[in-house]
């Protein structure tokens, strides 16, 4: 009875260790499962944030595209000069007051320039561009504090209300030369954040020197 007993005791250690061991590799499968959906995740974000970027710059050149048709004269302006100039007149033809009917309203464009966000007939910006690189520039003057964090999302709660404080300050500094809108100045600093945070996924995976 003894040497069964003893028997006994020794098969249920040995399946003891067993369950042991397989306790063991159930969890190390579980660690590496963990691991996985991790860099699955962040090779997703990686990806939106791709994505983002292709989609500011295809923003920029629409903004580019809209600057360039700002200075072409609609055609109703061109109808009112037509019709206001006699086309008899020999001496007007010579004078070249055809051709030059068209360079005042330009020049009165490239006044408006410097000064505030130009609109042309339909209502649309033209200087977005030079008014989102004063926006750049002012933000390089500003505190850290009123940085937006690249490491979180454009609308994550610690971005909310940075961005609470950081626009009436681009307001106040961008008044004297531009006018934008508190929608234009978001949408402009959502635009940055994505590029800067792209940037920022891109070093994370090593795939930027961070140097550069």
């Amino acid at each position: 009875n003894d040497e069964e007993l003893k028997q006994q005791i020794y098969d249920l250690r040995i399946q003891n260790h067993q369950l042991e061991c397989q306790n063991r590799e159930f969890a190390n499968q579980i660690e590496t499962l963990k691991a996985n959906i991790t860099s699955l995740k962040d090779e997703n974000e990686m990806l939106m944030s791709i994505n983002e970027a292709f989609g500011q710059e295809n923003e920029q050149l629409n903004d580019k595209i809209k600057r360039f048709r700002s200075f072409c004269i609609p055609r109703s302006l061109q109808s009112m000069q037509s019709s206001s100039q006699p086309r008899s007149s020999d001496e007007d033809l010579a004078d070249g007051e055809d051709e030059s009917s068209f360079h005042p309203v330009k020049r009165k464009r490239h006044k408006a320039k410097g000064k505030r966000i130009a609109r042309n007939d339909d209502g649309e910006e033209c200087d977005n561009e030079e008014a989102r690189t004063e926006m750049k520039s002012i933000l390089k003057t500003l505190p850290p504090e009123l940085n937006l964090k690249v490491e979180e999302i454009f609308a994550s709660e610690v971005n909310t209300e940075i961005r609470r404080k950081l626009v009436p300050e681009l307001l106040k500094a961008m008044k004297l030369r531009y006018n934008p809108s508190y929608d234009q100045l978001k949408s402009w600093l959502q635009a940055l954040h994505k590029h800067r945070r792209s940037r920022y996924m891109y070093r994370q995976k090593g795939k930027i020197d961070k140097d550069d």
